[in-house]
């Protein structure tokens, strides 16, 4: 009994770490594009003047 319990909390561990990893893993990338957008659009406002 207390097998099967410590194999559904570890089972339930990773169903919760994975989308948590995923969501993080998606928020760094979008910092980046947005992070490479600002730089563009400075590089583009300097050029102007």
């Amino acid at each position: 009994m207390i097998y099967i319990t410590l194999l559904f909390l570890s089972g339930c561990t990773q169903v919760v770490t994975a989308p948590v990893y995923v969501a993080g893993a998606a928020v760094s990338t979008t910092i980046d594009v947005a992070g490479a957008t600002v730089d563009a659009v400075s590089d583009d406002e300097d050029e102007k003047n």
